[in-house]
């Protein structure tokens, strides 16, 4: 789907404005883009991820890029590629930042799951490298589960007849 919308306003440097929009969603892409222009200017924020199944449907690869331009006092612009790999035991992904064609950022995700009848944990590490100060962290989710014991207020359902 895609389009136009011109906008008229009685402001001399917003005179003329308006957008062109596009977007592509299906099983193997989720595209979108958007210019906003005005007056001899224009801003951007353009987005492609393609998208492959895995040997399940629970397994994916999506792999993209983003992009952003907006015309401060000069033209800026942000791209950051990314990856992100998901099955079903460990999930990976990286992504890349960059700013005016200078690499800001760095970051890998990784995420191992174990699961087992009445338990699963899910073992998240994430780290973001720059030039300022890299950071890394580590988070555990854990869920255990099992059959209500006596004593212990479930819900339920009563049905009298």
């Amino acid at each position: 789907m895609g389009g136009m919308v011109n906008i008229t306003l009685p402001y001399k440097s917003l005179n003329y404005t308006g957008a062109y929009f596009s977007t592509e969603t299906n099983a193997g892409a989720y595209n979108r883009y958007v210019k906003i222009f005005w007056d001899g200017d224009n801003a951007i924020l353009d987005s492609k991820c393609d998208i492959k199944i895995g040997a399940t449907l629970l397994e994916r690869n999506m792999k993209g890029v983003l992009v952003a331009e907006l015309p401060l006092t000069t033209r800026h612009r942000a791209v950051i590629d990314y990856e992100y790999d998901k099955k079903a035991e460990v999930s990976v992904g990286h992504a890349t930042v960059s700013y005016n064609n200078d690499n800001v950022l760095q970051g890998k995700y990784r995420c191992v799951t174990e699961a087992r009848a009445g338990f699963e944990k899910d073992t998240t590490h994430v780290e973001l490298d720059n030039t300022m100060l890299p950071v890394g962290a580590d988070y555990i989710h854990r869920r255990e589960y099992d059959v209500p014991r006596e004593g212990y207020n479930t819900p339920g359902v009563e049905l009298t007849t």
